[in-house]
């Protein structure tokens, strides 16, 4: 019984390591929850900035990194919202939330091979899920953007409703429920 306990202290360790070490816990950074609060009050420069902070001090953590992402999403800064999305991939790589958001991004920006591309990815990861079905309904809109990949950069100018990207705050799951 005693070996039993040891061995459940010894794991519970390096889970809770591990945690630390990828940068979990950032609900405690002051200028993580200082960049939540500025963007709740709409002020998105401010908010960049404080999670530009954020980021530096924690550039694994996941939380931060996506909603970097949203943040430069909402602030029209395309480019550094899939860089932070991009990096919240490598760290996760199936977290379907980043390759939908990544999708929205290019959806926005026009370019919609690199839309299609994954939204694609976000069906293969769970092809029955509710972010799936969304991914397949954004999948026939961006039929009609200018697919022109890199360098075209041409804009969305349909007259839609931008969707912004979710970020993993939203949901205490950092693989997300879908």
């Amino acid at each position: 019984m005693k070996i039993l306990n040891f061995r459940a202290l010894i794991l519970m360790f390096f889970f809770c390591s591990s945690l630390l070490m990828n940068g979990c816990g950032c609900g405690n950074d002051k200028h993580y929850l200082k960049a939540r609060e500025l963007y709740k009050n709409k002020d998105l420069a401010g908010a960049i900035e404080e999670v530009k902070t954020a980021h530096k001090r924690q550039p694994k953590n996941v939380e931060i990194l996506s909603f970097a992402g949203k943040v430069y999403f909402e602030n029209k800064n395309y480019d550094e919202a899939v860089e932070m999305f991009e990096k919240e991939l490598k760290i996760v790589p199936s977290d379907i939330q980043a390759h939908l958001n990544i999708a929205r991004v290019y959806k926005e920006k026009g370019e919609g091979a690199l839309a299609i591309e994954h939204f694609n990815k976000v069906i293969e990861i769970n092809p029955k899920g509710k972010l799936a079905a969304e991914a397949q309904k954004l999948i026939s809109e961006c039929s009609n953007l200018n697919s022109g990949g890199a360098g075209t950069g041409s804009q969305n100018t349909s007259t839609e409703k931008q969707v912004p990207p979710s970020d993993s705050s939203a949901s205490n799951n950092k693989k997300r429920a879908y």
